[in-house]
């Protein structure tokens, strides 16, 4: 677990490999096995070995399982306890999380097991012509995007929307609503791909996404893409960077509030939110 201050970034066990070399580009967090219902089962045949590890990791300290609208479980300090509908759960680089959250502390591969971290066996499991294994997933596919394709998703008030990575790669802003709440959803390059290669470092560049309440101080605020990866409002022109904070200009300081979302594959967020409106 990864507890900065008053965030908390999540991991999982694939995703320490980033320690080991400290590739600036290397993957922060993923997600990993469904959990939850029996009825799910079909969906995710894998799901008795994920409560095997729900099990598992629940009894050790205050350590708690995250289950997030997808049904993917993610590790989570559990001060006072988990939410269903609460924390950002995104891909962050290594660098991006060392400049964001300069005292946050990382897991130790000192695990007592010789594991080849930074490495994984998967590769082009998320090439974007391609399909979830039949192992992990066998429920309906939503064709309105490639199953594959990356999102960053968000539900809020019974509302869901994906935003595709695909259109934010070009855009790298989207100002938005989802059930009357004013939300921005930033995306910045320079966070590689843990399942393109067998070394995680050298995965090609996805990128990583951030969604926020745009609202400051009761003023709405219009975001467009600002220098590198960095964003700027219009209203003030103050510069915000990808983890919704104010690095510069009359807002310095300020920090947009994070709204319970997360990065996604398609397939993984659709089976479950069907109703999902897609942003293109």
């Amino acid at each position: 677990q990864q507890n900065a201050g008053s965030s908390t970034v999540c991991v999982t066990d694939a995703c320490c490999a980033l320690t080991q070399s400290s590739p600036a580009r290397g993957p922060l967090n993923m997600g990993v096995m469904p959990t939850g219902r029996d009825r799910d089962r079909a969906r995710y045949p894998m799901l008795a070995r994920a409560r095997l590890v729900q099990r598992t990791l629940a009894s050790r300290r205050r350590t708690c399982i995250r289950v997030v609208s997808s049904r993917a479980i993610s590790l989570r300090l559990a001060d006072r306890g988990c939410s269903d509908n609460s924390g950002q759960f995104a891909t962050l680089s290594w660098g991006e999380f060392k400049r964001s959250y300069p005292r946050g502390e990382v897991l130790s591969r000192e695990t007592g097991f010789s594991r080849p971290y930074g490495k994984h066996p998967y590769v082009g499991y998320d090439a974007p012509d391609g399909s979830p294994l039949a192992g992990f997933f066998s429920g309906r596919r939503d064709d309105r995007l490639p199953a594959m394709a990356r999102v960053a998703a968000i539900r809020i008030g019974g509302e869901a929307a994906a935003y595709p990575f695909s259109r934010l790669r070009t855009t790298r802003v989207v100002n938005d609503a989802v059930s009357d709440r004013q939300l921005v959803v930033f995306w910045a390059s320079g966070t590689a791909s843990a399942l393109d290669q067998s070394s995680v470092a050298a995965g090609r560049d996805v990128g990583s996404s951030g969604v926020f309440d745009r609202r400051v101080n009761g003023r709405t605020l219009t975001f467009e893409p600002g220098a590198d990866a960095t964003f700027r409002d219009r209203e003030t022109r103050s510069t915000w960077n990808l983890r919704g904070l104010a690095t510069d200009g009359p807002l310095m300081g300020a920090r947009l509030a994070a709204l319970p979302s997360g990065d996604y594959f398609w397939f993984a967020w659709a089976v479950f939110r069907p109703e999902t409106r897609v942003r293109r």
